[in-house]
């Protein structure tokens, strides 16, 4: 084995090689995937089993379309350059961290559906777009960036229900730790956003926009010689915090999912009809 695509390079990259341990990523889109034992599909929800960088297995994928990408559109409203006095990108993206961190758990109920260009998985709708849901007068900057980064993670919660499912028909992780690579991965709040979100332990990789590389870089160890075989990979990768969830955000933000997911159900007539 000498090469692979970029996605499957970055499936190996985050570490997550048994069957059925979870990772996400966050970038621009974005996916939640484990890797499994053989081919699987589920055409409703656009969730599948595509050949993986590891020979023998398959990796089980929800890809999502616009993730990293929603909370990019709203850095360009809330911050845009003529106003920000030549700071940087990542710059903005701190100061976002930080306004999101005075929103508490549930941003004042205010949600955000992240489909701004239609979506794959779970709800596989082109016409659909993107909401800010239940804002009043008291609706807060940081409240818009908590709700963001939040909406990002409903998605997830999504997509992981449904790979979770086909998952362990064939297979039951021995971790129930999630991986998260991505840019998102360099925000601590949003890390434990996750946590919370997923009610699961989230692993904060380090370099975590160079999973594709280190993905390659093993195939090439295991190609050499130099790793027997690809359950040593996380020998090559260094892990920042792990993030575990707080029990006391799981009744909020299991409400708020409810409602997040009534959004599609209650809408996806209109949003076709608006942007057939």
């Amino acid at each position: 084995m000498t090469g692979s695509g970029d996605l499957l390079a970055s499936a190996i990259g985050s570490g997550a090689i048994e069957m059925g341990h979870m990772h996400v990523n966050i970038g621009t889109a974005g996916w939640v995937a484990t890797h499994h034992p053989g081919t699987a599909v589920d055409t409703q929800h656009y969730i599948g089993a595509i050949v993986s960088g590891i020979p023998g297995r398959f990796l089980l994928i929800s890809k999502q379309e616009t993730l990293g990408a929603a909370l990019d559109w709203l850095r360009s409203m809330l911050y845009p350059p003529e106003l920000m006095q030549g700071k940087s990108t990542s710059e903005i993206y701190k100061i976002m961290d930080k306004e999101a961190v005075k929103s508490p758990p549930g941003a004042n109920h205010v949600i955000l559906t992240p489909w701004l260009f239609g979506e794959r998985s779970p709800i596989n709708n082109p016409y659909l777009r993107g909401q800010i849901f239940n804002i009043s007068m008291n609706t807060t900057r940081a409240d818009l960036c908590r709700s963001a980064m939040e909406g990002v993670a409903f998605n997830i919660r999504w997509g992981m229900e449904f790979v979770g499912k086909m998952s362990l028909k064939k297979s039951k992780p021995t971790t129930d730790e999630v991986r998260l690579i991505g840019g998102a991965s360099k925000s601590d709040v949003w890390c434990q956003i996750f946590a919370d979100v997923l009610q699961k332990p989230i692993v904060q990789m380090m370099n975590p926009q160079m999973a594709s590389a280190q993905g390659a870089a093993a195939i090439a160890m295991v190609s050499f010689g130099i790793y027997k075989n690809f359950s040593a990979v996380n020998r090559m990768l260094k892990k920042g915090n792990i993030y575990r969830p707080n029990p006391d955000n799981k009744a909020v933000y299991d409400k708020l999912y409810k409602h997040y997911q009534a959004l599609y159900k209650n809408n996806k007539g209109a949003f076709k009809e608006l942007n057939h």
